[in-house]
């Protein structure tokens, strides 16, 4: 099988500082990924014409629809102005400038997260550091440093991070959540939960606490407690994509995948263009047992989607496309498309069992999975 794909969720943690304010934003200026950064010191957050919460300076907003000057920003629930936001495509160049002009703890802070938004975790740990330089000293800084850390493999040094958030602000959930993470990640899955039931505590309304401890649980193969943390994220944040692809994760693994693929068509409604998401239902279409779900047809055009996206480098995904190709019985194009997986996976174990694959199209058999 494909390793399981559990979506732990770093939360990045916001500063309160204004940026410089840039001209009023119009239509045709608005994020390509439709994301956005905050730089007004005073953004609030309405629903409909009541305000409902703020989104300080430094937040990173997903929005998933427009209607004049306002952007539908669903982690909230709410609105934001345009006004009061810069795409993230242009926000490099605009710290830049703002950096070279005057070069604060703040901007640097903003431009590093920035660029997180682009998978740029070393200038963004350069943009950090410098920020920490220059007399950052919040908890926040350090949660941001260390999502950057955990994301570039350095696990430990990231715990280092945000156990020195903790000491600074004891009552920061967010803290507690992302270290549970990365303790879950290095496989200390007690530590782990022992954090996701702290930033539970401190917030109850927090949905990136439940979904991690989801993970986690799922991690312990406790399916049931995973799915009602899941649950329970969903609940509180209706459009938590990842939360619902974690639970069709879990449920695959507790044997029921036709709840399994409706958590993951309800991810998509989401995040449709998410070659992740594709890729983990494309997977399931294609090896499932249970001929109530198998859907090779379907496989074979999430699958292609996905290595469409990624431009063919992502060996994963060229192991999901041959799977796919070979439920459909088309086992030239299975094995083709194997041989190259096995070749960009390389001597890794994910590479074993592609060859392992490539064997049986070879022999005009598809793989199948067998139920837990």
């Amino acid at each position: 099988m494909q390793t399981k794909n559990l979506r732990f969720i770093a939360a990045i943690c916001l500063i309160g500082t204004a940026s410089p304010a840039l001209p009023t934003l119009i239509a045709d200026d608005l994020s390509a990924s439709q994301t956005v950064i905050v730089i007004s010191p005073k953004t609030k957050v309405f629903a409909s014409d009541k305000p409902i919460g703020d989104a300080p300076p430094g937040s990173i907003l997903h929005y998933t629809k427009t209607n004049e000057k306002w952007l539908m920003v669903p982690r909230f629930q709410g609105w934001v102005n345009i006004e009061d936001v810069l795409p993230v495509e242009s926000a490099v160049k605009h710290f830049d400038k703002v950096i070279a002009e005057k070069p604060t703890a703040e901007a640097y802070h903003h431009r590093g997260l920035v660029q997180m938004q682009f998978e740029e975790y070393q200038q963004a740990l350069a943009d950090f550091d410098q920020s920490i330089k220059l007399g950052n000293s919040t908890p926040q800084i350090y949660i941001n440093r260390g999502n950057a850390l955990q994301e570039m493999g350095e696990v430990q040094r990231a715990v280092a991070d945000f156990t020195q958030a903790i000491k600074l602000n004891p009552t920061l959930g967010r803290a507690y959540d992302n270290r549970s993470a990365a303790l879950a990640e290095l496989g200390f899955y007690k530590e782990s939960l022992a954090d996701s039931n702290e930033a539970i505590k401190l917030d109850p309304s927090y949905p990136e606490a439940y979904n991690n401890r989801g993970v986690t649980y799922t991690h312990q193969k406790d399916y049931a407690k995973a799915v009602a943390d899941f649950n329970k994220a969903i609940e509180l944040f209706p459009k938590y994509a990842d939360a619902y692809a974690n639970r069709g994760i879990a449920r695959k693994e507790s044997g029921d995948a036709v709840a399994a693929v409706a958590d993951y068509e309800a991810a998509l409604t989401f995040l449709p263009d998410s070659p992740s998401l594709n890729n983990e239902l494309a997977w399931i279409l294609a090896t499932t047992p249970d001929t109530k779900v198998r859907n090779p047809k379907r496989a074979v055009e999430l699958a292609e989607a996905s290595v469409v996206a990624t431009e063919r480098k992502d060996g994963k995904f060229l192991d999901c496309l041959a799977a796919a190709y070979a439920a459909s019985e088309r086992f030239d194009q299975a094995v083709k498309t194997a041989i190259e997986a096995v070749k960009v996976l390389g001597t890794t174990e994910e590479g074993k069992e592609a060859s392992d694959r490539l064997e049986l199209y070879r022999g005009k058999k598809p793989f199948v999975e067998t139920m837990n």
